[in-house]
């Protein structure tokens, strides 16, 4: 008895220890990620409570609870203007809780019409869950691609007319990236992965290099995006 109450009084003392390294981590990589957004020339906003609510009808943002998105650095300079950002959500309860971290880069303003997709690494389950009719759209001319990746998306027809042999091999050069598309917006992002500081304008420059892919392929589409106006910052208003 004595014993146990030992483990139960270190256990309790270690929750605010835990909980005091957990928030030094946090300022550190917000402390970071403004100096980066500082010698980058971007804005930067710690608070990202916009993001969930923009993104919205992206499965990432409709997954679990708890979504929140901060560090938030901004360039609105063109038509591919983009945002990176920290973004986490919860899922599950109790002992099979689990938080869900990644970095994301998103291309909000873009002058095409992309059709609703998403692109994830699959796994068994997925292989499995094809036995029973859960959407895996594989691309016989592209088997290894088909094999390593999970492509779904409403209207089929137009995902493989996107997804021609030179967008396939774009995606296929990056390890366990995920994409999401829908008309104007594509998302890139590796999922429960956070991008350290000094490896973010990398990864943006690799989700610069998906979003040309992608945009090239849907202006030879003819798949075009009118806007009303020069892209905006979501700060304002």
């Amino acid at each position: 008895m004595t014993s146990s109450i030992v483990i139960l009084v270190l256990l309790v003392a270690l929750v605010p220890i835990v909980l005091f390294f957990g928030a030094l981590g946090e300022q550190k990589r917000r402390e970071a990620m403004e100096r980066l957004a500082t010698e980058q020339g971007l804005a930067f906003k710690p608070d990202g409570d916009f993001v969930p609510k923009v993104l919205a009808h992206f499965e990432l943002f409709q997954r679990g609870r708890g979504r929140m998105a901060s560090n938030v650095l901004e360039d609105v300079s063109d038509a591919q203007a983009f945002w990176v950002f920290d973004y986490k959500f919860t899922v599950g309860g109790g002992r099979n809780r689990r938080t869900h971290r990644q970095t994301v880069v998103a291309f909000p303003y873009l002058d095409v019409n992309l059709p609703a997709f998403t692109v994830r690494r699959e796994h068994l389950f997925h292989k499995l869950g094809t036995i029973f009719g859960y959407q895996d759209i594989d691309f016989p001319e592209h088997p290894s691609f088909s094999t390593r990746h999970l492509v779904r998306g409403k209207d089929e027809r137009a995902v493989r007319s996107l997804f021609d042999g030179h967008l396939i091999c774009a995606v296929d050069a990056i390890d366990h990236v995920c994409i999401e598309g829908a008309g104007s917006c594509l998302l890139v992002f590796r999922d429960g992965k956070t991008i350290k500081p000094e490896k973010v304008m990398e990864f943006v420059g690799q989700a610069q290099a998906l979003c040309d892919a992608f945009v090239g392929r849907a202006d030879e589409l003819g798949w075009k995006q009118k806007h009303s106006a020069e892209p905006a910052s979501v700060y304002d208003g």
